[in-house]
């Protein structure tokens, strides 16, 4: 009886631990089929701002296309929304009219369409957070700030011609973002 009783309990393990894998093997493969608009919009941005840095303005308006279409997916929600979310239907609303006003026609226009599409996302990241590790950063000389996904420093602003100037203010952690102390970050060049 005990032998049959430890088959039986091995039998049941075999089967929940598959039908775990199962699950997880589901929920994997379901995350490439519609990845998350926010996620969409903070990665274009991303790629935007590294592609100033490094002084062009190359598929910088394909990525602002794609930051306003993952704008358009969440706003999709609005309609019968709470009235909490208003607010958030707006900075969404914010961010979408930047990228479809994205201006590229060279690198100085680009930096300014830039500038205008980061206070558009810094509200929005400041007061709901991200998902994923970030860093915001300040630029005294363009009295501008802008999100990272590294802690490295490059001003998309300047690029080459100061591509340390700033300061580091703080970050997205856990899905929060986080003041920098002042005490802890100087300007640098």
């Amino acid at each position: 009886m005990k032998r049959f009783n430890r088959i039986l309990f091995r039998a049941w393990a075999m089967v929940l631990a598959g039908l775990f894998l199962v699950n997880v093997l589901v929920a994997v493969g379901g995350q490439g089929e519609k990845a998350d608009p926010v996620h969409l919009i903070m990665e274009n941005y991303f790629a935007m701002g590294q592609t100033l840095a490094q002084d062009s303005f190359k598929g910088i308006n394909q990525n602002a296309k794609k930051i306003a279409k993952a704008a358009s997916q969440i706003l999709k929600e609005e309609k019968g929304s709470s009235a909490e979310k208003k607010e958030y239907f707006q900075q969404v609303k914010a961010i979408q009219g930047t990228a479809q006003e994205f201006v590229s026609k060279d690198l100085k226009s680009a930096r300014e369409s830039y500038k205008a599409l980061s206070d558009a996302v810094n509200k929005f990241v400041k007061t709901y957070g991200y998902s994923s590790t970030t860093y915001s950063f300040y630029c005294p000389m363009v009295e501008q700030t802008w999100f990272q996904s590294t802690d490295q420093i490059a001003n998309p602003f300047y690029g080459s011609e100061m591509l340390k100037c700033g300061k580091m203010t703080g970050m997205v952690k856990e899905g929060k973002y986080l003041e920098k102390s002042k005490v802890e970050s100087g300007h640098k060049h």
